[in-house]
């Protein structure tokens, strides 16, 4: 297992991430993996931390790791969507 400081994980700015085969454009987010468990392109669990700009944008996705998300400010918009149509199923909105 990977595991780092805040201060000495890279920070990577993610333009698209590939959803059913197409690149989605990603808006004003940058990441950086804090603990990772598994294969470095795809890791099993981890722990993230994101930086979302004002009105960034994470396009609908799907992965097969966990993700644990704390937010320390502003707040965030979840949209859960049905794994086969891609139908909304539900919108969450988180603050801290």
């Amino acid at each position: 297992m990977i595991v780092k400081n805040m201060k000495e994980a890279n920070e990577t700015k993610i333009e698209s991430f590939p959803y059913r085969g197409k690149p989605l454009k990603v808006k004003d987010v940058w990441i950086r993996w804090l603990s990772q468990a598994g294969p470095q392109d795809a890791p099993n669990t981890g722990f993230v931390f994101f930086t979302i700009g004002p009105k960034g944008v994470i396009p609908i996705h799907n992965h097969f790791y966990h993700q644990t998300m704390y937010i320390l400010s502003g707040r965030l918009l979840v949209v859960s969507h049905d794994a086969k149509t891609d139908e909304k199923i539900e919108e969450k909105r988180w603050s801290p």
